[in-house]
This record gives C-alpha cells, structure tokens and sequence, in this order.
C-alpha cells in the first residue's frame, strides 16, 4: 500500500464543505468520486480540514492509500480530468506511511477577505465580504494581538459541535491593509467550528465601535460565560495553507 498525498484548491461556494454528507454535493465526495474511477474501486480520502459551506482552499491537504502502480505525480492530472474546475488538485506526491493529512498538521493558515467600500465588487463578490461604511481599522489591528497565545476559544465556537477541547494556539494573527481590500490572516495549531468567523465578526464589530479591542481578553476568559455574537460569512474565508514537520513521524 502507498500513501499518496494530495494538495488541494477549491472554490466552495457551489459545495457544501468539505466533508461527505447525505444532503449535498461536497468536496471530499467529488474527489472520492473520481478516485473511484481511476481506480476501479471505493476510495474515501482524508482531509486536513472540515471546511464549512461555501468556505474556499488555496492548500487544503489530503491523503489516501492505493495498492496502484500510478506513479503519485500522474494522479494530479488524472483527477483533474475528472473533476469539475471548481477543484484542482495542485500536487499529488508520495507521503510516508504513517503521515495523515489531518492528524500530521502542525499549522493551518486561514484569510479572510474584507471589502470596504461603497459598492461591491461584481469580479471578487465570491470570496470576499462587502462591508461598507466606515471602520476604525488601527483598532482592529490592536484587537488581533489578543488572539495570540493559548487560549480557551469556546466563546468564538458555534453551537453543534461536539468538541470537549477548546483550548486551541494561535501563533499570528493580522491585518493587511490593501484598501478597500482588507485581508485577516490567522495561523493556528487547529481551530473550532466556524472560529475564524466568530474572530473576524468579532474584529468587524471592534472596527465599528461596537466594542472595545480589550472584549477579545474578555470573551478570552471562560470565567465570563461569554460568547462572540456575530460570524462573518462564509464566503470570505479561505484555507490558505497546512504546514507539516521536515522529518519525523508522519512529517512530509
């Protein structure tokens, strides 16, 4: 058995996330799907991450085992004849036995995109969010530094996930400031059911003087039983990238 590792780019609005499930078309289940074909049987590939409805990948990452004699690199073609141009696989190479796309992350990069202007942009409205009107951006950018470190994010977790944990790393966290584009940028160890939504609707109402950029530290202390009230759409977040280790167990 080989272990094939796959570099993924998508667009999700026209898909309901990534994972398989009975009530719509999904990434993973496109890519199931034209596995199956190339190899004449039922092949399940496992993802780095569970993107929501509508959330987009520039590196999403997944793996798969086959008993094929394809060599990894001819996949990358095969698949994309086969899939529709929303989803490109960007690399097929192979990966050690042990490497899980999802279990082997060390770090995932999430963007999401802010358009700030008084009309939105017919060329870029899919994978980004119009917010017009004005928006104090210094005290957003003050706001990003208290998602740094380790923290309990439960309070920027939505309802329905069956998580225990919270408590998740987030190593970088800022803006860049293209205008009327602006661009959130988050690196983490891994993150909770619609979390950089929560963040991002969290900093938009910071922006808006909703709130002050210290209402992070307190949503930040489970103590105060608090929660983020407002989630940006899905459709201005994107999984940029998921970083492994060079060597070692399941690294690649």
């Amino acid at each position: 058995m080989r272990n094939i590792k796959l570099v993924i780019e998508y667009d999700g609005t026209d898909y309901c996330g990534w994972q398989v499930q009975p009530n719509g078309i999904t990434v993973q289940q496109c890519i199931n799907d034209a596995l199956g074909k190339i190899e004449g049987s039922n092949v399940s590939v496992t993802g780095a991450g569970r993107t929501d409805s509508g959330v987009h990948a520039r590196g999403q990452t997944a793996n798969f085992f086959t008993q094929s004699r394809i060599p990894a690199e001819k996949y990358r073609d095969a698949l994309n004849s086969l899939l529709p141009e929303t989803i490109r696989i960007v690399s097929s190479t192979n990966a050690p036995e042990n490497f899980n796309a999802r279990f082997s992350a060390k770090r995932k990069t999430y963007k999401y995109r802010i358009r700030n202007s008084a009309v939105a942009s017919a060329l870029t409205c899919r994978y980004e969010y119009h917010c017009p009107g004005r928006i104090d951006i210094e005290l957003m950018k003050r706001a990003c530094a208290y998602y740094v470190g380790e923290h309990d994010f439960n309070a920027f977790m939505a309802s329905g996930s069956a998580v225990k944990d919270t408590v998740r790393t987030v190593f970088d966290a800022h803006l860049d400031v293209y205008m009327p584009e602006i661009v959130f940028s988050v690196t983490g160890n891994g993150f909770l059911y619609k979390m950089v939504r929560f963040m991002v609707g969290t900093l938009l109402d910071i922006g808006k003087g909703k709130y002050e950029p210290e209402y992070i530290m307190m949503l930040l202390e489970p103590s105060n039983n608090l929660k983020a009230v407002s989630a940006a759409p899905a459709k201005g977040l994107t999984l940029e990238s998921i970083e492994y280790e060079s060597s070692g167990n399941g690294a690649i």
